[in-house]
């Protein structure tokens, strides 16, 4: 069974990975030629202009750093 400890540090690995991947995406949505893909709910359409999700990409990104730096944050 996780303590709180146990569950606050399992929860900073957790972002700590989810920004990793964020950069990444970041850098291979900047080539157009690379397919992007938006998947909800089991449905999913492709982007004509991958550029246009960065803004998305980006404010989820500055909420995890925001998590990561005890501020108010939306980042789940």
């Amino acid at each position: 069974m996780y303590n709180e400890l146990d569950y606050k540090e399992r929860e900073i690995s957790d972002a700590k990975s989810d920004l990793s991947q964020i950069n990444a995406m970041l850098e291979l949505i900047k080539n157009n030629e690379l397919a992007c893909e938006i998947h909800m709910c089991g449905l999913k359409i492709g982007l004509c202009n991958n550029s246009k999700v960065i803004p998305a990409i980006e404010y989820h990104k500055n909420e995890i750093i925001k998590y990561l730096n005890n501020e108010p944050n939306e980042w789940v």
